[in-house]
């Protein structure tokens, strides 16, 4: 059994940050004060340096969707598999295709 200390959680927090109008300048500290949690928590959050708590997912999620104008599923944004059920945060918000999608921002496959 894997260790939940050990588990990766992938993330496309930054990507929806940059899409965003709100978010583009000082993106984490503007995203921690909106969702009420720390810069540490947003900042380990986005380099995958620990697992979020589900309180602070939540709230993160709530700031993007407010950010973006849209409901979005928490899944959208983090992953146990790096597989997210839309391929690309484009699709999401609406983007007619950027540069994030590419290189090292790239698509990936959708969930089934």
């Amino acid at each position: 059994m894997e260790s939940v200390f050990k588990t990766k959680i992938h993330n496309r927090v930054l990507i929806f940050l940059v899409h965003t109008n709100r978010y583009a300048f000082k993106s984490q500290s503007r995203l921690a004060r909106d969702a009420g949690v720390s810069k540490s928590a947003v900042s380990r959050l986005v380099t995958g340096q620990s697992l979020p708590l589900f309180v602070t997912v939540t709230r993160i999620t709530k700031a993007i969707e407010k950010a973006i104008g849209k409901k979005i599923d928490p899944r959208e944004l983090l992953s146990k598999t790096n597989c997210y059920p839309t391929p690309t945060v484009c699709q999401i918000v609406g983007c007619k295709g950027c540069c994030y999608t590419k290189s090292s921002f790239q698509s990936l496959p959708l969930c089934r």
